[in-house]
């Protein structure tokens, strides 16, 4: 038997994004392993999705597996028990501003430099506003400080790099919102992480970003420079919908917890030991 763990499509979506030997041989190793894979597990409906429209493959042989949303090293109920968290604002010096906060690394398709001119824009109407980006340094960071330098924005961008599980949800627990503009995601756990500790999001309305956040963020087109500047002005100045993004972020998160994700995984491969093959998509939590 068989199991097969895919993320996503990724190597074969957006090959330039990788070297030449990773590119060459996911060209070859993806095709090979969905074909001969008895069971495929995916994180949510969407890869299954893109998986079955490029190969064709029975929907029968997808188990589905979510994932939790409690960061390794947090607590995921709002606190830290670990030090370094406490200051982490005073340090950064975001006790006194609206800061929005972008955990991803500098990938090309993590998209960046919409961020950078959206608070340029932002700037004229709310000067306070504030760009976190941490994580580490990738194939478009050149264009990502290029974009910083132009607009003249390296006061209000901040870049801490990669930061300990404990500073990192304090950004989230600071931060007026998680903005997430990726072009393209298997899931995108950050997202759900914001959601579970209370964090407002805004998030790309493209690949997989949609079924996570469901209704309980704010969606728009990964490229759109203006309607990014305009959903975070709303979340500066909206404490109404903030406070209900919120809400409607912790509901939505509840129900992915590791746990559940085990149980899940544990189940596609009893179904798959007794059957040869497991049934119909199954979710744990939620979609």
């Amino acid at each position: 038997m068989r199991i097969l763990t895919l993320h996503d499509l990724q190597p074969l979506d957006l090959p330039e994004n990788f070297s030449a030997v990773k590119r060459n041989f996911e060209r070859v190793a993806i095709p090979w392993s969905v074909r001969h894979a008895d069971v495929i597990v995916t994180l949510g409906t969407h890869v299954a999705t893109m998986v079955h429209e490029r190969f064709g493959t029975s929907v029968r042989r997808f188990g589905l597996v979510p994932p939790g949303a409690q960061r390794p090293g947090g607590t995921g109920d709002g606190t830290s028990k670990r030090p370094g968290g406490e200051d982490t604002l005073v340090r950064l010096g975001l006790t006194d501003c609206d800061y929005f906060l972008y955990p991803a690394i500098t990938y090309p398709h993590k998209n960046h430099t919409v961020l950078v001119k959206a608070i340029d824009r932002l700037r004229h109407t709310h000067p306070n506003a504030r760009l976190v980006l941490t994580g580490g340094a990738a194939g478009a960071e050149d264009d990502l400080e290029g974009a910083v330098r132009s607009l003249g924005v390296s006061e209000l961008v901040l870049r801490p790099g990669r930061v300990p599980s404990a500073d990192l949800e304090a950004l989230y627990l600071g931060a007026t919102a998680v903005v997430f503009p990726s072009r393209y995601e298997g899931f995108g756990l950050p997202v759900l992480e914001a959601m579970r500790l209370g964090c407002p999001v805004i998030a790309a309305n493209t690949t997989a970003l949609p079924s996570v956040v469901g209704g309980a963020g704010i969606l728009v087109p990964p490229d759109d420079v203006e309607q990014w500047a305009s959903a975070m002005a709303l979340l500066c100045d909206d404490t109404v919908e903030r406070r209900r993004l919120v809400a409607a972020g912790r509901d939505r998160a509840a129900g992915f917890s590791w746990a559940s994700s085990a149980r899940a995984l544990v189940g596609v491969w009893r179904r798959a030991a007794a059957a040869g093959a497991v049934g119909p998509p199954s979710v744990a939590g939620r979609p």
